[in-house]
């Protein structure tokens, strides 16, 4: 995506373990990736998600700050909470 733009930029964040978000902090977290990513959308920037991601705390205090920027970035977007899941109906 670097140097590229896009109507719609569609980000996919999610793991079902804080602890694996904060193995891969150093990845998810770069200010420079978030940038890169957040900037690439020319209308519309979707990023799907779990709050698990959010739920990282990464004992090296650089990764912590970065996971600081990223909570405070996502509190300031719109934010569609998530829907139970429907059940199908049995055959």
């Amino acid at each position: 995506m670097q140097g590229q733009e896009r109507e719609v930029v569609l980000v996919s964040l999610a793991t079902a373990s804080a602890t694996f978000a904060e193995t891969l902090a150093d990845f998810y977290f770069q200010p420079q990736r978030l940038n890169v990513t957040i900037t690439r959308s020319r209308t519309k920037l979707i990023i799907i998600g779990s709050s698990n991601v959010l739920r990282a705390e990464p004992a090296d205090p650089e990764l912590a700050g970065h996971v600081a920027l990223f909570r405070e970035f996502i509190e300031t977007c719109t934010t569609v909470k998530a829907m139970e899941p429907k059940r199908l109906p049995e055959a």
